[in-house]
């Protein structure tokens, strides 16, 4: 089968042919359909991530739909022929960060983080849906609480912002955003956003309930913690510096609620899928082909492909 290999920071990906994979006891095998290109296999290709890369060389793509093509020893509930995408399982290695992923035609899932991919869904938005949805979902929800009337600003409109502006205005808030990238500015006020800013302390004036970063540089971070009302929340997302300095007495003074968000849970990506099965929200991305994957990510990282990214796989 066909895979794109990880062997060294900063050096291109290479095009390989591998083994077909066979599913041990309580995983399958999944023809890929579609794998999302994260920001995170951006930091694992350039060196900006090395906390969680279990090992080299790897297929990176841990977003990853397709199709059921082997079942192994004790999987019940699921079957060859079954649409799927999937959610990490802790206590199985994941794929693409410590096991081969989705860069491939085939890869191995266990069977227990496996969800259906609901009809009229594609294989493209699930993918996404199992990250970067399930990512933003859980950042609006449970992170950062938006309800019906909160105020809410969102900091950095790439594909999670996007996602999490669009779901922040589904949860009935009042949403404005501040992203330097004026080309998406009208997109983001097609879903629902009140106004866009190209500079972070423009938000200061509207006393947000939340404010939720996206991008998580310095001057976010601290743009973010300047501009949220007297004893409101920011929540943290975006991992663009990896490390940043609050003054002690803004954070304290204005008795900031800092949260930081990471991944979501399995029904955090079910919930996702229905809204996306009810024609109610999708994740803008641009599809690239299989053969692009390793040029693209490359793109990815000079800034040269922005917003989500999904590679189409088996063309």
């Amino acid at each position: 089968m066909r895979a794109w290999r990880f062997i060294e920071v900063n050096k291109p990906l290479v095009r390989v042919e591998s083994p077909v994979p066979e599913p041990d006891r309580g995983e399958v095998r999944l023809d890929l359909r579609a794998a999302g290109m994260c920001h995170s296999d951006v930091g694992f290709w350039n060196g900006t991530i090395t906390e969680t890369l279990d090992h080299l060389p790897i297929v990176l793509g841990h977003e990853n739909a397709g199709v059921i093509s082997a079942v192994g020893a004790g999987v019940t509930g699921f079957s060859i022929g079954d649409r799927v995408t999937a959610y990490p399982i802790q206590a199985h290695p994941y794929p693409g960060v410590e096991r081969d992923g989705g860069y491939a035609d085939k890869t191995l899932i266990p069977a227990a983080g496996l969800i259906r991919i609901p009809d009229g869904v594609s294989f493209e938005q699930a993918a996404v849906a199992s990250d970067a949805g399930m990512t933003a979902y859980h950042a609006v929800h449970a992170s950062g609480k938006v309800t019906r009337g909160t105020r809410v600003g969102i900091i950095g409109l790439g594909g999670i912002g996007m996602a999490g502006a669009w779901l922040a205005v589904l949860a009935g808030g009042e949403v404005y955003a501040a992203e330097i990238n004026d080309n998406v500015h009208a997109q983001a006020l097609s879903l629902g956003v009140k106004e866009v800013f190209t500079d972070v302390n423009d938000l200061k004036a509207l006393e947000l309930d939340v404010i939720f970063d996206f991008a998580g540089m310095q001057e976010t971070i601290l743009g973010a913690v300047q501009s949220i009302k007297f004893g409101g929340r920011v929540v943290l997302v975006g991992l663009g510096a990896a490390q940043f300095t609050i003054p002690s007495m803004l954070f304290v003074s204005q008795r900031v609620h800092f949260v930081g968000s990471w991944g979501g849970t399995k029904q955090d990506i079910v919930d996702v899928l229905d809204l996306m099965s009810a024609g109610r929200f999708d994740i803008p991305a641009t599809v690239v082909g299989f053969n692009e994957i390793g040029q693209s990510l490359q793109d990815m990282a000079a800034g040269r492909l922005l917003g989500k990214v999904v590679a189409r796989i088996g063309d």
